[in-house]
């Protein structure tokens, strides 16, 4: 009955079973017992609040690090020092979560509300690299620093941009990945950003290949010295349909013996222009050829009607291959 008493006692030491009268050597036996438990428990709750404290500490020192993924446009993300409340992809200033673009088609990545960076006489001096990258990894674009020539810039608050024109030396159907390092010119911290994109064809060019290709066709409008995506064409703006990387064609000593027929009609049938021959039966270098044909056209104000097909058609004079592309355009006035 002793042991049974006891070890009921000793089971509950601490609740109202104190005013149990025990023996005082059994009494003192069972509160160094208790107080032997009672530290054990402190070691534990004092390791816990170690763990805990080491675990802040390494939180705090790693507060400032980041990583993220837009979840729609697979943009991935990185801030070590620097940290940036939004990331988004803007067209002609409109926010999309598109990663398709047209051939000869210009996108922004914006950092909004850049916070980090070592401030100088309240300005900082922010650094942007610029890669992109196949999908081989081969480099096909490198900028050192977009910002070389930048002073300083306002804190209050900070947006950066990084534009990116999707052109030569990049091709349609293909696909690349666009890698951005900001870093802070007066401290340690930078801010990455990873983002895959693919470059599609304008679909308003229907072309027919018969042998020879192209790596890219567009239009260009020599006046705002940019790629036409939408179609449009402003009067008396020199546009060009422009041929890249053409291929498929004969060779006899380096030369090339290409023809280049042209046609435009408004949409009433009247014929704006009609030349069989832009190249004149002459002979051209490989080398130029493989770079590069065009087209030109400009359209008078005048009267026409709206959409005007635009034809042109390349043929190798030493064999069956030939190429055809045509588009309507709305030929309008300058904005």
């Amino acid at each position: 009955m002793k042991v049974n008493y006891i070890l009921f006692v000793e089971a509950h030491f601490f609740s109202v079973h104190w005013f149990v009268w025990l023996p005082k050597k059994i009494y003192n036996i069972l509160q160094l017992i208790c107080v032997l438990s009672y530290i054990k428990k402190m070691k534990k709750l004092v390791f816990v609040f170690v763990f805990l404290s080491f675990t802040c500490l390494i939180s705090s020192c790693n507060f400032n690090k980041s990583i993220n993924k837009d979840l729609i446009t697979g943009m991935t993300t990185r801030g070590d020092g620097l940290s940036v409340e939004e990331v988004y992809i803007t067209i002609h200033e409109e926010e999309t979560s598109e990663t398709s673009f047209v051939y000869g088609e210009m996108f922004h990545i914006n950092f909004n509300d850049i916070q980090g960076f070592v401030e100088v006489e309240g300005e900082v001096y922010p650094g942007m690299e610029l890669t992109v990258l196949e999908t081989n990894r081969d480099t096909v674009l490198h900028s050192k620093d977009v910002y070389a020539n930048q002073n300083g810039v306002s804190h209050n608050p900070l947006l950066l941009l990084s534009k990116l024109t999707v052109a030569n030396p990049m091709k349609s159907n293909a696909s690349y990945e666009l890698h951005i390092r900001i870093w802070d010119k007066k401290g340690e911290g930078s801010f990455s950003a990873e983002l895959d994109f693919d470059i599609l064809p304008d679909e308003k060019i229907n072309t027919m290949a018969n042998g020879i290709t192209a790596d890219n066709i567009y239009l260009f409008d020599d006046f705002t010295r940019s790629v036409i995506t939408n179609g449009q064409v402003k009067f008396e703006n020199k546009v060009f349909m422009i041929f890249e990387n053409i291929d498929g064609f004969k060779t006899e000593n380096g030369m090339a013996h290409l023809a280049m027929r042209m046609k435009a009609l408004d949409s009433q049938g009247q014929l704006i222009y009609h030349n069989d021959d832009l190249l004149n039966n002459r002979p051209n270098s490989v080398s130029d050829i493989n770079k590069q044909l065009a087209a030109s056209l400009v359209f008078p104000r005048g009267e026409l009607t709206n959409p005007v097909t635009w034809l042109v058609e390349i043929w190798d004079r030493k064999s069956n291959a030939n190429l055809t592309s045509e588009i309507k355009i709305v030929v309008g006035e300058s904005k």
